[in-house]
């Protein structure tokens, strides 16, 4: 692991109290970590594997059932729109504290991803993290991405790709021809 456990819990108590009233759930939480991991260089120490909702850290889910049992967060489950919610809890702020070097350090990095990403749902986010994951997993032309990404995830139209792909290309964390992993990742 790159950090410590109180880095990964400090950022996801930090981003739990940054989206508090902005839909933010299980998955939400695992697409913004990645994108912080990948595109930012924000490292906590997990590794991420293809999985239903686009990339996924097994260790991720175990720190947020962790840090909900340490009550620096608060897991409910809405059943009208069948979503987990991640809330702050009531050991929130201390929990943070643990992380607050961490979090100083990387705080522009965080902070661009919860202003270009954070209002975004979870769908959309599952469609820009396959993006990025097919980028980072050595494809490098347009085309190739695109296509490799319709094939991952069919249920996204061809206009949602491209519109995702044009998003993350004018940000410039895609660049056509150039793959974008992160060594030791």
């Amino acid at each position: 692991m790159s950090g410590t456990p109180w880095q990964a819990y400090g950022l996801i108590v930090h981003l739990a109290k940054r989206l508090n009233q902005n839909n933010f759930g299980k998955t939400k939480l695992q697409k913004l970590v990645y994108l912080a991991d990948r595109l930012k260089r924000v490292k906590v120490g997990y590794d991420f594997t293809f999985y239903t909702y686009g990339p996924f850290s097994s260790d991720l889910a175990s720190d947020l059932d962790y840090v909900n049992a340490l009550e620096g967060v608060k897991i409910t489950h809405d059943l009208s729109i069948n979503m987990y919610e991640i809330h702050p809890g009531d050991n929130a702020d201390r929990l943070e504290a643990k992380s607050e070097d961490f979090l100083r350090e990387n705080q522009q990095a965080i902070d661009e991803i919860v202003e270009r990403f954070g209002d975004k749902q979870a769908k959309e986010l599952e469609l820009i993290a396959t993006l990025v994951f097919v980028n980072n997993s050595g494809i490098l032309e347009k085309k190739e991405i695109i296509s490799k990404t319709k094939e991952l995830k069919p249920r996204f139209s061809n206009e949602e790709v491209e519109e995702s792909y044009e998003l993350l290309t004018g940000w410039n964390y895609i660049h056509e021809g150039v793959q974008n992993s992160v060594s030791g990742s």
